[in-house]
């Protein structure tokens, strides 16, 4: 689930959601619009629309799997 299916099933719109959480509605757009922007998000801002919405804020905001480096065997 992403921001924006969260605030569509709260109904809410991005400026009630900005009121509700504390966030800029600017901030909530860019992310809705860029995962990209997802990075230049700072975590108390996560925490306040993930509380906003009543969601966990890994729901809003996955981590993405890193792949773990392969051992190399030593001769």
């Amino acid at each position: 689930m992403n921001l924006k299916i969260a605030r569509q099933i709260a109904r809410l719109t991005q400026r009630q959601l900005a009121a509700r959480s504390g966030v800029d509605e600017s901030t909530i757009s860019l992310i809705e619009r860029d995962l990209r922007h997802y990075g230049a998000v700072n975590y108390f801002a996560i925490v306040k629309l993930a509380q906003a919405l009543g969601v966990d804020p890994a729901v809003l905001f996955p981590v993405p799997d890193v792949p773990r480096a392969k051992r190399q065997r030593s001769a």
